[in-house]
């Protein structure tokens, strides 16, 4: 490991989701790996911004430009993945979203009332130096952030227990939300669908439908998802259920998303249509919570994700999406910064030498953007 340390100016230090409790801690340092292949795209200066979502804590000393709590009751969530609805305009669903009675607790994530599966935001905001603002969020006549993809909350474990975001991708007027129907929570890192499916609004979020022709089994290599826009395809690369699986591949022309016959999967040679047992691994597992742009800067594909081995969050990158990816390179590690997961890059902010994402922390349980800065080396 690199012996340089990179100062992450987060200003806590939080146990991971159903692990360990850590106590807060003011500063945390982020190690990177000393050696690289020749052109390897890399991270460094990595810092915390501000946070996003939830109440300012007596020891934080981010910006909170979002008040969640106050303003949309949103005391904990967490994910916060983002993208593009165009005209500078970006939406962010996070995950299960909790009321503005959250409290801090050394066990962190979720408690409060006033459960939703899922809450959706959008936000104008590109200059993301000063924190990620937003426009607003879906809500009710009360103002409080409504859930948009249905559950029944059914905690027996034989049910559909909750309805999470894993990705999202506007083509022509229409958003598309893939999410998966969790069906029971396992132990760290570990969890079972039901299925995997869409869910989408075609004005803008005033109404949301269940979207016809697309379903992804339990045991599925897409039961989540990143989505990436190039070239008239969306691309989509997929992980089994839980934190551990390895990455896949597949494409749809844009006007096929409803029409999952039309999925093309990538063999390691060429793409097989209409055949998901067809696909391979891209990259090795663990992988968890993945997020994929193409950066126009250096004409490359860039995916982060949680993964156990470096823990914490891992950058890759490739020329062509079909790989060859290169190594793990670590943007924050979870030696130094327990809790962290979810790494969602902003889709408006690929066109330089800079990296904004939105990270987890399961204590407290909420979302924080964060900022590298990239370089070819």
């Amino acid at each position: 490991m690199k012996k340089t340390f990179l100062v992450l100016s987060i200003f806590f230090m939080f146990s991971c989701k159903k692990d360990d409790t850590l106590k807060p801690r003011s500063v945390v340092t982020v190690n990177t790996p000393k050696t690289a292949a020749i052109g390897d795209l890399q991270t460094y200066n990595t810092r915390g911004i501000a946070r996003v979502t939830g109440k300012t804590l007596p020891w934080d000393k981010y910006p909170n430009p979002n008040q969640t709590d106050v303003n949309y009751n949103v005391g904990g969530t967490d994910l916060g993945i983002m993208w593009d609805l165009g005209g500078k305009q970006t939406g962010i669903i996070f995950g299960d979203t909790f009321g503005s009675d959250w409290v801090y607790t050394d066990a962190g994530g979720a408690s409060g009332t006033n459960w939703r599966s899922n809450v959706v935001a959008w936000s104008k905001d590109t200059n993301l130096d000063d924190g990620l603002s937003f426009e607003g969020m879906i809500t009710d006549n009360s103002g409080s952030a409504i859930e948009v993809i249905p559950s029944p909350h059914n905690t027996s474990g034989n049910g559909s227990f909750t309805s999470i975001p894993t990705a999202a991708v506007r083509l022509g007027n229409v958003d598309y939300i893939h999410y998966m129907d969790i069906r029971q929570w396992g132990t760290a890192g570990n969890w079972t669908t039901n299925s995997s499916s869409l869910y989408m609004t075609a004005d803008n979020g005033k109404t949301w439908s269940a979207a016809p022709g697309v379903r992804f089994s339990s045991t599925s290599n897409f039961a989540q998802a990143a989505y990436a826009k190039k070239d008239g395809y969306v691309y989509m690369i997929g992980t089994r259920s839980g934190r551990f699986g390895a990455a896949y591949l597949s494409r749809f022309l844009d006007a096929n998303i409803l029409q999952q016959s039309e999925y093309e999967y990538w063999n390691g040679t060429t793409w097989v249509k209409n055949n998901e047992a067809a696909a391979v691994k891209i990259f090795d597992a663990p992988v968890g919570e993945i997020s994929v742009v193409y950066n126009t800067h250096f004409n490359r594909w860039i995916t982060t994700y949680l993964t156990d081995w470096p823990y914490g969050i891992v950058m890759r990158s490739a020329v062509n999406i079909t790989g060859p990816w290169t190594k793990t390179r670590t943007v924050v590690s979870a030696l130094t910064q327990p809790g962290l997961y979810g790494a969602y890059i902003h889709p408006q902010k690929n066109s330089g030498d800079e990296l904004y994402f939105l990270m987890s922390v399961w204590q407290p349980y909420n979302v924080f953007l964060v900022k590298s800065k990239l370089r070819i080396q």
